[in-house]
């Protein structure tokens, strides 16, 4: 009778426990296993592609000494162990940034792709000896900022339950503005700036000619 009278007592200060924590910290603060585990694999995602990027320009680099350059169109990086190294880096990221969307959602995940470029500078800027200007740091910072901003206020993912509310969520007005700027007006954007630039350039030719 006392081992059991222990139990109930331990299982009432358990509950205790877990009814004050409860009352601390709301559900929507307390960040899921599953977020930590997207979190972890965008963010060695990031650093995977933004390390590839660097370790398959020193390849290139090294394999430019001893052959065809890539740019002259020879094939010498193909023999270089630092260029396939990159390679398997770079692949090695997709596939973790691919995992991370099953355990995250996507307003959490993407965003911290931005880290790849912070990866990239950073390590061009000590291996590559590549000079990191003012503007650059500034840029680097925004995108620190910006992600640990998404990540502490990250929504929680809601639950679709039919292809019918997928489509309902697709056709709402923000959805299909979204996609038509990206699908009609970045090209259009494109295609006036190379507009603009040819004619400035062409313009600038003729006048100095005259």
């Amino acid at each position: 009778m006392d081992l059991d009278q222990k139990n109930r007592n331990c299982r009432g200060s358990k509950e205790l426990v877990f009814l004050a924590l409860d009352r601390k910290f709301p559900p929507d603060m307390v960040a899921s296993l599953d977020n930590v585990r997207g979190l972890t694999l965008a963010m060695s995602s990031s650093a995977f592609i933004g390390s590839s990027f660097v370790i398959k320009k020193v390849g290139l680099k090294k394999a430019g000494d001893k052959g065809v350059r890539a740019a002259s169109g020879g094939f010498s990086y193909l023999y270089e162990p630092l260029w396939w190294l990159g390679m398997i880096t770079m692949i090695l990221g997709e596939v973790a940034n691919f995992a991370a969307y099953a355990f995250a959602p996507a307003v959490l995940v993407t965003p911290l792709g931005a880290l790849s470029i912070i990866f990239s500078a950073v390590l061009a800027h000590f291996v590559l000896k590549e000079n990191l200007h003012m503007f650059g740091v500034v840029g680097c910072i925004l995108c620190v900022v910006g992600s640990i901003g998404i990540v502490l206020h990250a929504p929680k993912e809601r639950k679709i339950d039919s292809m019918k509310e997928i489509w309902h969520l697709a056709t709402q007005p923000g959805s299909l503005l979204i996609t038509y700027s990206c699908h009609y007006g970045v090209p259009f954007l494109s295609s006036c700036l190379h507009l603009f630039c040819f004619t400035g350039h062409y313009i600038l030719t003729r006048v100095h000619h005259f």
